[in-house]
This record gives C-alpha cells, sequence and structure tokens, in this order.
C-alpha cells in the first residue's frame, strides 16, 4: 500500500451545516466560463507560518488538473482552467499542514 493510499481525507460531513473547522478547510470549488477557482473554505483560511495551506489539488473526472502550492502568507485560492474533456465531476483536496487533507466535489 503506497503512502497516498493510507492518507485519510477528510470531507463535510453535512454539506448545509459545516462545523467551524470544516468551514476553513472544505475547498470551495466555482466555475466560471473558462476557469474553475478553488477557494479554500467559506471562511478564509489562516496562511500563518504556523499554520498554513501547504497545497492544492485539482481533478477532472479523478484526473489530476492541475496543483498549485502555497507558502504562508500567500492568498488561499486558486485558479485552473476549465477542463475541454467533458468532464462530469470536478474535485479539489487541500492539504493543510495542521489539520490534513480535506476534499470536495461537485458533479458537472
Amino acid at each position: 500500500m503506497d503512502e497516498a493510499s493510507r492518507v485519510k481525507i477528510q470531507v463535510a460531513q453535512d454539506p448545509r451545516n459545516l462545523t467551524d473547522l470544516e468551514q476553513k478547510h472544505v475547498p470551495q470549488i466555482l466555475l466560471a466560463d473558462n476557469f474553475v477557482r478553488i477557494k479554500i473554505g467559506q471562511i478564509s483560511h489562516p496562511m500563518e507560518e504556523e499554520h498554513y495551506i501547504v497545497w492544492v489539488e485539482f481533478y477532472a473526472d479523478n484526473e489530476l488538473a492541475g496543483q498549485r502550492d502555497f507558502q504562508p502568507g500567500d492568498f488561499p485560492e486558486a485558479q485552473f482552467n476549465k477542463p475541454d474533456s467533458g468532464a462530469s465531476k470536478l474535485k479539489a483536496v487541500i492539504n493543510c499542514n495542521l489539520h490534513g487533507r480535506w476534499q470536495n466535489e461537485i458533479s458537472i
């Protein structure tokens, strides 16, 4: 078993009623005409030396379509080209240095 398959990825337990922790970590996937914006949390995630988002990965139908690394002080948001593959599902996975990996997906 490789490391990626052992890492727990967290999701919102009730997407309509997020906990405080989920509000800062569950990635929001926002569609526009030609791009997809991934916003980290409904409430902006801290980006301090002690607590920050390390990276975000963007998937179209479970295939990696983009990744962005972050540093403390960066704005916790990323923009990717909208896939032209006719994808039916978009997914974002983020990694917080304190609270681990979080995921959200939408159907399009």
